[in-house]
């Protein structure tokens, strides 16, 4: 995967991770700090086979952290066409 291909990923689960924070309406998410405020980590896990698609998976992650400190997960799951599939915001 080149630089720009990740970026694009990246940039995608980012705006994922904005409207999740932003319009989630369903449950509380519990951290006392502003996403702009936190440290960003990606990791991009590509070819993943899932149950939910007949085809491989990409899962993005982020480590949230604060000083070093992690603070939260956040876990966005898309097929190859960067639809989403799913996601997870972990609070430690």
């Amino acid at each position: 995967m080149s630089f720009t291909d990740r970026q694009v990923w990246i940039e995608t689960a980012v705006l994922h991770l904005e409207n999740l924070l932003k319009y989630n309406t369903l449950i509380e998410i519990n951290t006392p700090y502003q996403l702009t405020d936190l440290d960003h980590h990606w990791h991009i896990s590509y070819n993943v086979l899932s149950k939910y698609s007949t085809q491989p998976v990409f899962i993005l992650t982020d480590i949230l952290s604060k000083n070093r400190k992690e603070i939260a997960e956040y876990r966005l799951v898309l097929d190859k066409d960067k639809r989403f599939i799913d996601e997870f915001f972990i609070t430690y």
